[in-house]
């Protein structure tokens, strides 16, 4: 083991070694190319739609940031067309216009109505989290945006039912109970 002297406490610590990037062969796979083969579409399109993820996300942060009232959630369709899904609890097609107008994003947004905002679903995700973690029955619970819900995965209802009632819990608005197989994980 070599050993090196002590540097003075004055200097300044070396730059990490660097080391080269490492170059994608052309005949390997990419990020482009995996998508262009899950999606069925050619290179360019899969560039130009993932040259979109940072738009995306910005007009989704946004959104949330800016229309917490009536933004009910983003998500990406790639199939059987490629769009941009919004939904709103109110006048969506005029709220979204200022955000996209102009975009890249313009010709490829649809606007769906929602009952509950985003908000509205985060906030019963986290307390049906709360009251599933005190029931103590197997669930999973999860928030579904375009089906505009939170759900409770279980896999034996009436247990599920009859703990709930018995620690005097109920369930907020915007959630629902569903009997699985197996709960998600």
């Amino acid at each position: 083991m070599r050993r090196h002297p002590p540097r003075p406490r004055h200097a300044p610590a070396p730059p990490p070694a660097r080391r080269p990037p490492r170059r994608l062969q052309r005949t390997g796979s990419t990020p482009t190319r995996e998508y262009a083969n899950t999606f069925g579409v050619d290179l360019e399109e899969a560039k130009r739609r993932l040259r979109l993820q940072e738009p995306i996300g910005k007009l989704g942060a946004a959104l949330a940031a800016g229309e917490r009232d009536t933004f009910a959630g983003l998500w990406v369709e790639h199939r059987p067309a490629y769009r941009i899904v919004v939904q709103f609890t109110r006048d969506g097609e005029r709220t979204i216009r200022p955000y996209i107008a102009g975009g890249p994003l313009a010709d490829l947004v649809e606007v769906r109505a929602a009952r509950w905002t985003l908000a509205e679903l985060e906030a019963a995700l986290a307390e049906t989290g709360r009251l599933v973690r005190t029931v103590a029955v197997p669930a999973t619970v999860r928030l579904n945006l375009q089906e505009n819900r939170v759900e409770v995965h279980v896999i034996d209802r009436a247990r599920f039912d009859t703990a709930l009632r018995d620690a005097g819990g109920q369930l907020p608005a915007g959630v629902v109970v569903l009997t699985v197989a197996t709960p998600a994980r």
